[in-house]
């Protein structure tokens, strides 16, 4: 397969509604920007649009930390970035945990079928 460089963060932000050449245009720059000493090599290049959700917080500041609200037996878990998805399992357990929730063996899963993969994301860009 292809090794793909997914990028985030600020340019992300700031690339929310622009045109695809202008943002891959900024990509760029920004990667010969932070790595100045790496010549990148012949590169395919795409964008994506993303619907980004987060829980309202106060001020409207980002997130810095996952994201889990429990309701009687219903956890609504966010991890907000990917970054935070070790906090998320934490907060997670530690809502389980709180409820006394203990591991039971569910041997009717195993008749279930396979959920199928989706289609990776970079796939679906570059194959458009």
């Amino acid at each position: 397969g292809n090794i793909v460089w997914y990028l985030g963060g600020n340019i992300a932000e700031e690339g929310v509604g622009k045109d695809p050449a202008k943002l891959v245009e900024e990509a760029r720059a920004l990667l010969k920007q932070i790595l100045p000493w790496f010549t990148l090599p012949e590169l395919e290049w795409t964008t994506h649009n993303v619907n980004r959700a987060e829980p309202k917080q106060s001020g409207f500041a980002r997130p810095d930390s996952a994201y889990v609200s429990s309701h009687n037996n219903l956890h609504i878990a966010w991890p907000t970035k990917l970054a935070l998805s070790p906090d998320l399992a934490d907060k997670v357990i530690e809502a389980l945990a709180k409820q006394n929730v203990q591991k039971t063996a569910h041997p009717e899963q195993h008749i279930l079928p396979l959920a199928q993969l989706a289609e990776p994301l970079w796939d679906r860009a570059f194959n458009k």
